[in-house]
């Protein structure tokens, strides 16, 4: 009996899109998050709703009841999932996500659907992204495939007041450099 490869291949085919194509960015992060806590979170539950990986600190921290552990002497870049994993509310604390390079500059911002590149590369390495900029709808374009920039102006508008709240945002509080000691000591959580 032929053993069954349906499984491999669509793996193989998700890799595939997820991480090789033009080795995009959104590719990086695209990845499905499945979330299990029976009698808290609804199963079957499907979403297109952005969340992130940093997220899951202050969520798993309000969780457990210990939201305390989580910062207030600084800005952090993760929000609490919590009532959206729950189903007590329908859209995620989250609208957009800023992706940068290494030295904190913004390479692109992703909004609801949206995807706005200030720097596009065609190919890792290239030369000319600092003057390339692309506008996608990942909705209907999940490959970034066609830039609709020009079409759509009002959606930059909205990209460059995200961009430059983050910017703000950074030079008040500068993040923390690579490698740096973090001097965050989080609480004794008495039982």
């Amino acid at each position: 009996m032929k053993k069954s490869t349906k499984r491999r291949e669509v793996e193989h085919d998700c890799f595939t899109k997820c991480f090789l194509p033009r080795m995009s960015v959104t590719r990086w992060i695209c990845p499905r998050c499945v979330i299990r806590r029976p009698g808290r979170i609804p199963a079957g539950r499907v979403s297109n709703e952005i969340v992130r990986q940093m997220d899951f600190f202050p969520t798993f921290a309000a969780a457990i009841g210990a939201p305390e552990v989580v910062p207030t002497d600084r800005p952090i870049d993760g929000v609490n999932q919590l009532a959206f994993f729950e189903g007590k509310q329908e859209n995620s604390n989250r609208q957009s996500i800023i992706y940068r390079n290494q030295s904190g500059q913004v390479l692109a911002v992703k909004w609801r659907d949206w995807k706005y590149w200030y720097r596009y590369s065609l190919e890792p390495g290239d030369p000319d992204a600092d003057n390339r900029m692309r506008l996608f709808n990942l909705r209907s374009d999940p490959k970034e495939e066609t830039d609709i920039k020009d079409f759509n102006p009002w959606v930059i508008s909205v990209m460059d007041k995200i961009a430059a709240e983050y910017n703000a945002s950074v030079e008040k509080f500068p993040n923390v450099p690579r490698n740096a000691r973090d001097t965050y000591i989080p609480p004794v959580i008495k039982k």
